[in-house]
């Protein structure tokens, strides 16, 4: 029997200099050494026109990143179920245990948009989080992490924007409603920052409310590596990037 692959990480602590989205931090996970053909094969086999993962080397107001570049997407105009959503991420064909990470990260979304709107997780409409690319970020991030091990994961405290952002439920004031009840729910600090715009999404939290401690801590000591993630947006006086830092 081989031995076995001993994670190159003890774990992870998540600097979010600018925010949290899906696509930060699937880019700061691959860009820290996560299997990107990995990814890339699981998301292949979800077989949905268009649907790939592809990256680039950007810079983001003086930081080297990575960005998991934007995918053509037909809005799904209704939203869907968890099960609509569940019933795509299935034909990935997950290994188990990634597979039950990426049904953790959708119930923390599923409780949490449910809360924000009224209904029961149950018969909550997935909008946003329900798209095709926030489901590949979703199921991206569960593999690039166990790739990597599946290390402890814990976060430094969120910086929270201001203002409102336009979703299928209207105009939401900011921290959107899904993204307090996860950070409430979880423990997980937002920092109020003077930056006009979104910030953190509900797929960014709740993946750091699924991979682990998700406590706000001080770094002890630099990490041994680092992934550097890019956002889309740009705020003035704050690169938008996440940096994940593996301990070994």
């Amino acid at each position: 029997m081989p031995p076995p692959i001993r994670s190159p990480f003890a774990h992870l602590h998540v600097e979010p200099i600018g925010g949290v989205a899906g696509d930060m931090l699937l880019a700061a996970l691959l860009d820290l050494g996560a299997d990107l053909g990995a990814v890339q094969a699981a998301v292949a086999r979800m077989a949905e026109p268009g649907l790939a993962v592809e990256v680039e080397r950007v810079d983001v107001d003086g930081v080297p990143a990575l960005r998991v570049k934007s995918i053509p997407r037909a809005r799904h105009a209704h939203g869907r179920h968890l099960e609509e959503v569940l019933a795509i991420v299935d034909r990935a064909r997950l290994a188990p245990a990634a597979r039950a990470t990426v049904g953790r990260i959708f119930d923390v979304l599923t409780v949490a948009e449910a809360e924000s709107h009224g209904a029961t997780p149950h018969h909550v409409h997935l909008h946003e989080v329900g798209e095709l690319d926030s489901i590949l970020d979703v199921v991206g991030i569960a593999v690039a992490w166990h790739s990597l091990g599946a290390p402890p994961v814990d976060v430094a405290p969120l910086p929270s924007g201001h203002g409102t952002v336009e979703s299928a439920h209207g105009t939401l004031t900011l921290p959107a409603p899904a993204v307090a009840k996860v950070a409430a729910r979880f423990a997980i600090p937002l920092e109020s920052v003077d930056v006009r715009g979104e910030t953190v999404t509900p797929t960014g939290i709740a993946a750091l409310a699924a991979l682990g401690r998700a406590q706000g801590v001080a770094m002890a000591r630099p990490g041994d590596a680092c992934g550097v993630g890019a956002g889309t947006r740009r705020f003035p006086g704050r690169p938008n990037v996440v940096r994940v830092h593996g301990y070994r």
